[in-house]
């Protein structure tokens, strides 16, 4: 199922019109529209608002395994990617199996992981395995070097973004899962 098609789904057993849903996250109503038709792919920034109004994780919209279990292999991660962005989250961890989700982040130079801030509800830890990585939490930004960690409160609205000369590579990890 492609996202919007899963995103007018949940909006449908939700019984809310896109006008509704349109006034819950902030974004215009031919946005949305055009979104649910997979006519254009939603932000990062514009998922999140949509999980957000709906209570989901932005995994929700995304096709997930039919099973679960505790292992992945590393060959069977489930990748993530929006098509505004290069950015690419692999899920460590089962899908939806537990209260935290571990991932893998991979950002290009000169990349965000959104167009904007984000917020959310809990707490979020990373560590930067591979190259330079700007956080900003709030109106702070912090630089993080090969091994530096850092942990904040997710509701403290945040982006990451890669202002090096090669990738960044950081596993990182969220309560509750996002994905």
């Amino acid at each position: 199922m492609q996202v919007g098609s899963a995103i007018r789904k949940l909006r449908a057993q939700r019984k809310l019109t896109i006008q509704q849903l349109a006034e819950m996250t902030s974004l215009s109503v031919s946005l949305i529209s055009q979104v649910e038709r997979n006519q254009v792919s939603p932000s990062v920034v514009s998922l999140w608002k949509i999980a957000n109004a709906f209570g989901v994780p932005v995994g929700y919209f995304f096709d997930s395994p039919s099973r679960e279990n505790i292992l992945v292999r590393k060959d069977q991660r489930k990748k993530l990617m929006f098509p505004s962005s290069s950015v690419v989250y692999e899920l460590l961890s089962p899908y939806r199996n537990h209260n935290l989700e571990f991932l893998m982040i991979r950002i290009e130079p000169g990349q965000d992981t959104s167009d904007g801030t984000v917020a959310h509800a809990g707490q979020e830890c990373g560590l930067v395995l591979q190259g330079r990585l700007e956080i900003q939490v709030g109106e702070e930004f912090y630089t993080l070097e090969e091994g530096d960690s850092i942990c904040f409160e997710s509701s403290v609205p945040h982006r990451l973004r890669n202002f090096g000369k090669g990738p960044v590579l950081a596993v990182w990890v969220d309560s509750p899962p996002m994905f």
